[in-house]
């Protein structure tokens, strides 16, 4: 039993650690093609009817909610519920939605391992950031609950459905 667990733990370690983006080495190429300097990488856009209220990450071609605060804290479910509900008001709006919580790759995609205070990169257009976890929509089964990311350190975690985290929406393929 001891034995199973603990390469059931060593298992969860193990696919915790690829989900969360590593910064490369000093001097080193970064394994993906599409890699662009910060000040290239992102990109006003307005698909929530008007002014730059989200950016383009052109890097992943995944649109982010520009104020990573404007939906403040909220249980797992409830954050689900919020991301479905910006979607749903920018296409009453005319604009597009298909707003949803990110898998924990995608918001490790943001991070930036040398930077704390937040972990993202310089110069990075997002306002409202918090020095604090965010949720994302991948499942931790046991205890119940969901993979975080802390934008304090870029550090992965879990935390229980019931527990407030930070709510940051995302558009794009899953």
């Amino acid at each position: 039993m001891r034995r199973t667990l603990g390469v059931i733990l060593a298992a969860s370690c193990l696919a915790v650690s690829l989900l969360v983006v590593r910064p490369a080495a000093a001097g080193t190429i970064r394994s993906w093609d599409k890699f662009k300097p910060t000040a290239g990488r992102f990109k006003a856009v307005a698909p929530l009817g008007g002014g730059d209220a989200a950016v383009l990450d052109k890097e992943t071609n995944l649109v982010w909610m520009r104020d990573a605060g404007f939906l403040g804290e909220a249980t797992w479910r409830v954050a689900n519920l919020r991301c479905l509900e910006v979607g749903f008001l920018a296409t009453s709006g005319g604009a597009r939605g298909g707003f949803r919580l990110p898998s924990a790759g995608e918001l490790g995609s943001l991070i930036d391992r040398s930077r704390v205070d937040p972990a993202l990169p310089p110069g990075h257009p997002f306002v409202g950031v918090a020095d604090e976890p965010y949720w994302t929509r991948d499942l931790i089964p046991s205890p119940a609950g969901a993979f975080v990311i802390d934008l304090a350190d870029g550090l992965g975690g879990a935390a229980s459905h019931t527990d407030t985290r930070h709510v940051w929406c995302v558009r794009g393929p899953h």
